[in-house]
């Protein structure tokens, strides 16, 4: 039941692809596929760990290092320095990544794809410096002289965890040999690596030296939703091309945990947004303005992808998020140190909410269209063509 569950007997998922087998050669994983395959996760897990406590020493309390990184400075050589050095690295890897897509998702080594063993590793290094506590939202995200207008509850963030556990589950999933000609993963792994890339980079862009130029960590959230992006792409839009490669598994332990990921980070783009506003001291009556227009795109966008890519999981990733918001803003009337009159408050809430449920009402269409999709590929032809005529035309994209 469990090499049932993890794949390794799924007839659509063989284990080398047929160009890469010697004539007479068996097409069942060997047990040096699976040395070199849990040998890759051990190392990928021993890096974690060491980096770790490399990472804690580094920057421990009164160290050059962190001292640097969380103070507040003017734009000084050293600054502009440390950001233009992680705009470049990123535009490097975007380079790197376009030219040489294609060996990444072909190339072997050590019997293992290249495309399981840099999103593994990719993934770790993301972990190791997401553990640094360098960080401005590492102890001073709520106190009040931060605090912006969209700003979700401390409660909301509890979704990094299920984001970082259950992708943790997925580069052990991809990496088993089971997977190594999938070629669906092999397509959104390039996508994968850079958005945690860029996640890696953007904890050096979001701290407190640099709280002068948010919109570097901006751009770098910006760039993990769009990378992300293309991988759901993949997932959605291009479902049919990979149809034989698409699983009941690739979709609990792949498409699951990538689309909370795409779907967070499209609303914490709009949070550093609403960050650079309110470091930059603008008018308040532009915060506020720029903080409902945020609401209202987060909900556009979600609206749009559930119903273009045909997935609930984003939609109620963003309904989340903006729900959050309405618990921040719940935090900010009770604030007596937000100057903010409640009566904004208060319609800023009632926004968040009601664009919520509408979020809500779009993902139970979505799953419900899904259901009757599901029920009329085992209908008969005489019946699937029978409801289909009772739908509007415009449903029945969807459905057919």
């Amino acid at each position: 039941i469990f090499f049932r569950f993890i794949g390794m007997s799924v007839p659509l998922l063989p284990t080398k692809y047929d160009s890469d087998m010697e004539p007479g050669a068996s097409n069942e994983a060997t047990w040096a596929d699976w040395f070199h395959s849990l040998a890759l996760v051990a190392v990928a897990g021993a890096t974690v760990y060491v980096g770790r406590f490399v990472m804690k020493n580094v920057f421990a309390p009164g160290t050059n290092m962190q001292s640097f990184f969380m103070t507040t400075r003017e734009l000084d050589s050293a600054v502009m320095g440390v950001l233009g050095s992680c705009v470049a690295l990123l535009l490097l890897c975007i380079g790197i990544m376009y030219r040489y897509a294609s060996i990444i998702r072909q190339k072997d080594i050590l019997r293992l794809k290249l495309w399981q063993i840099l999103n593994i590793f990719a993934f770790a290094l993301q972990q190791i410096l997401v553990g640094v506590n360098i960080r401005i939202d590492t102890g001073t995200r709520h106190t009040p002289d931060f605090y912006t207008l969209f700003t979700p509850a401390p409660w909301a963030f509890a979704i990094w965890a299920v984001i970082f556990l259950w992708e943790m589950v997925f580069v052990v999933w991809q990496a088993l040999p089971s997977q190594r000609s999938n070629n669906l993963l092999a397509a959104i792994s390039p996508y994968f690596i850079m958005a945690n890339l860029s996640q890696t980079l953007w904890c050096f862009a979001f701290c407190p030296y640099a709280q002068r130029v948010l919109v570097v960590a901006a751009c770098f959230l910006g760039s993990i939703a769009v990378s992300l992006s293309f991988a759901h792409y993949e997932f959605t839009a291009k479902q049919n091309y990979y149809r034989s490669s698409y699983t009941w598994q690739l979709w609990f332990f792949v498409q699951l945990p990538l689309t909370l990921h795409f779907g967070w980070t499209t609303a914490a783009t709009l949070v550093n947004s609403n960050s650079i506003l309110a470091r930059a001291d603008a008018p308040l009556y532009i915060q506020i303005a720029f903080s409902l227009f945020c609401l209202y795109a987060a909900a556009a966008i979600a609206l749009c992808l559930m119903f273009l890519r045909y997935d609930a999981v984003y939609g109620l990733t963003v309904t989340w998020a903006i729900w959050g918001v309405r618990g921040g803003t719940g935090l900010l009337i009770a604030d007596t140190a937000v100057t903010v009159g409640s009566d904004t408050l208060n319609a800023q809430l009632l926004t968040a909410e009601v664009l919520a449920y509408w979020l809500l009402l779009g993902a139970a269409i979505i799953m419900l269209l899904k259901l009757l999709r599901m029920m009329m590929y085992q209908a008969s032809l005489e019946m699937r063509n029978r409801v289909l005529s009772a739908f509007p035309p415009f449903l029945l994209t969807y459905l057919e």
